[in-house]
Order: structure tokens, then C-alpha cells, then sequence
């Protein structure tokens, strides 16, 4: 584990890991948790989807683009899936319900994870995190 990749997942706004990740009961819902990262997939996997967030999708957290009869645009993560209603999981983490009256079109859209985040970490920023990553293993 990483002392320097653990302060980067919890406090490098530029890249903001926390916001959308859960480790524990800290972090966000809009990606997969990472708490036993390090035990469900390899420092090469992590690392992959760190740096090409949309070749593997965790079942479950790809970005769902819906359009309403209205022709508003939303975009999250389904939360669920209804006959009466789809409820998506909001990138600032809100719930958004949408009734399935109202829904013209729906998409599965990308990952969440912007696929350029890494520019704002250098290559040894990318090995801490991915080193802080692959000791989760409760």
C-alpha cells in the first residue's frame, strides 16, 4: 500500500477519486467502490482502468443517456429499472426518477470517469495510486 497513493485517492482535486469512488464508508456512489479493489482485480486492470476508463466497464456502472418526452437530456447510472420508473444516480451523486411515461429514448453511454484523467497525474502519481489501489484487500 501507498501512503502517497492513498493522498492522492483522498485529496488530489484535480483528479478527484473520492467523489465518485467509495473506500469504506468514505467517497461517493457514481463509480464502483474500491474497499476490495485489490483483491477482485489486478494492478494490471487497475491500472487499465485508470488510464482507458471505457474499454472494461464494472457491470453496473456505465453512464445510461436518457431523453425525455421533453427533450431534456439526463445522464447516470441506473440505480433502477422499473415498469413504472428509472431512477439514475446523478454525477454530483443525487437521485434523479424518472417515470417511463416521460422517457423518448435511452443510450448506455460511457464510463463516468473522465478517459483523460490521468494528464493531470504524473507517471509516479500513477504508480502510488495504483499501488494504494491493489493493497485493498479487507
Amino acid at each position: 500500500s501507498s501512503p502517497t497513493g492513498k493522498r492522492i485517492f483522498f485529496e488530489r482535486s484535480t483528479v478527484a477519486c473520492l467523489r465518485c469512488h467509495k473506500v469504506g464508508a468514505s467517497g461517493g456512489e457514481v463509480g464502483p467502490p474500491m474497499t476490495a479493489v485489490g483483491k477482485e482485480r489486478t494492478r494490471e486492470q487497475i491500472l487499465e482502468s485508470i488510464v482507458h476508463p471505457n474499454r472494461q466497464l464494472v457491470p453496473g456502472y456505465g453512464q445510461e443517456i436518457v431523453r425525455t418526452t421533453s427533450d431534456a437530456i439526463e445522464v447516470g447510472r441506473v440505480k433502477s429499472d422499473t415498469a413504472a420508473a428509472l431512477i439514475l444516480i446523478l454525477a454530483d451523486g443525487r437521485e434523479k426518477r424518472i417515470l417511463k411515461k416521460d422517457v423518448s429514448a435511452r443510450k448506455a453511454g460511457l464510463s463516468a470517469m473522465p478517459d483523460d484523467l490521468v494528464k493531470n497525474l504524473s507517471k509516479r502519481d500513477v504508480r502510488d495510486l495504483v499501488a494504494y489501489l491493489s493493497g485493498l484487500k479487507p
